[in-house]
């Protein structure tokens, strides 16, 4: 077997979970089953990760990392003097697509954070994670502001927090009904608050 550098290795585990988790679910988050949906000896699994606690919660960062960089992508393309709201569309665009063309991928983000919440060994994962999305939430919204030229009325940590709030329940409802029209006319009255808190 050829020698592959650790970070390739992690890589490839953490798309065998995500592979495995999206069709069989959470149930099969183990480190066996991901070993063999990897097609690596188990031993590798834990050579790459200390824990299954570790390989989880670098899953989650990486499908959180994903959503947030689509956005981050759409707003830096046009930015410079560009408007809040059309930022903020643009953001959310990029966003949505990826939830349209995956929603198994976004599904298993609500599932592995229930899942780190009711396991006691990876319940600090979902705190991380709440914290590492908002801090996401927050950089762009204030590399939005900044390339407008405006500041945000509300502290930006609560405007982020009530951002992924919205986000996220729009998300969880789309995947209950996918019913994209009314997410997306839901997205546009959210952008139109949003502009009302810049000055």
């Amino acid at each position: 077997m050829a020698r592959v550098p650790v970070d390739e290795r992690r890589r490839q585990l953490i798309d065998a979970a995500i592979s495995l988790l999206t069709r069989e679910g959470v149930g099969a988050a183990s480190t066996r089953r991901i070993s063999e949906e990897a097609g690596v000896p188990l031993g590798l699994v834990h050579y790459c990760f200390s824990s299954k606690r570790e390989l989880i919660g670098e899953t989650i960062r990486f499908l959180n990392t994903e959503n947030v960089d689509a956005a981050r992508t759409a707003i830096q393309v046009g930015s410079g003097g560009r408007d809040v709201g059309d930022a903020l569309r643009a953001g959310f665009r990029a966003y949505w697509l990826t939830v349209e063309l995956a929603p198994e991928r976004q599904l298993l983000t609500f599932e592995l954070n229930a899942y780190a919440l009711r396991d006691p060994d990876l319940a600090t994962v979902a705190a991380e994670w709440d914290r590492d999305l908002l801090a996401a939430v927050r950089d762009l919204l204030d590399g939005v502001a900044a390339d407008a030229g405006v500041r945000w009325r509300a502290p930006v940590a609560e405007v982020a927090r009530l951002t992924l709030s919205v986000i996220s329940g729009m998300t969880l409802s789309w995947l209950n009904d996918r019913d994209s029209a009314a997410a997306r006319a839901v997205a546009e009255l959210y952008v139109g608050q949003l502009s009302a808190l810049v000055s």
